[in-house]
């Protein structure tokens, strides 16, 4: 696999790495109780380097997301898995490349395990994921604004592009989830 970075593209070379040349997978953990309500989440702060443990803040590179779901009581629930691409004071949009759906029929669910052996690449650039083509976006949504602080696997933060992030979307029903996510990343 050939890596296209700025760097090298100045450089005037490229250079060929091997997907686990990244570096060592780096996991963010987040675990929520009784959603009864749309709700987003961060799972990866890309520009927070203190609180998560990675050092670059150009992209993240996803592995895998280990998803753990438990429906309480009666309800439709959809669980997606994205990069925030704009966002300012007003709203934010998202483009999303994983979807679980749950319903009550499935409320102990066993443990669901999405993998990218060469590492999904959530890079943002001028609002557009270069490396993911998708149709399922939410854009101009408040709920990713830059007054809205989201809860994260370290705290709470306002969204920003790059960041790596979770929505719980109530489809239908009173009931609510408890969701656990293991995200297995590294940065370039």
């Amino acid at each position: 696999m050939t890596i296209i970075n700025e760097e090298n593209v100045n450089r005037g070379n490229a250079q060929k790495i091997k997907p686990w040349d990244y570096g060592v997978a780096k996991n963010a953990c987040l675990g929520v109780a009784a959603i009864e309500a749309d709700t987003g989440y961060i799972l990866v702060d890309l520009s927070d380097t203190t609180n998560f443990p990675h050092l670059n803040t150009a992209a993240i590179i996803l592995k895998s997301l280990q998803i753990e779901t438990d429906i309480a009581s009666s309800g439709v629930f959809t669980v997606l898995f994205g990069v925030v691409t704009e966002v300012d004071a007003s709203n934010g949009s998202v483009n999303w490349f994983a979807r679980v759906q749950l319903e009550t029929a499935q409320s102990q669910g066993h443990p669901r395990v999405l993998r990218w052996p060469s590492g999904l690449n959530l890079r943002v650039t001028a609002g557009a994921t270069p490396f993911l083509v998708t149709n399922i976006a939410d854009s101009g949504d408040v709920l990713w604004q830059t007054d809205t602080v989201l809860t994260t696997p370290v705290g709470t933060v306002a969204p920003a592009a790059g960041d790596l992030v979770m929505k719980i979307d109530e489809i239908s029903g009173t009931g609510n989830v408890d969701v656990f996510v293991e995200a297995e990343y590294d940065t370039i």
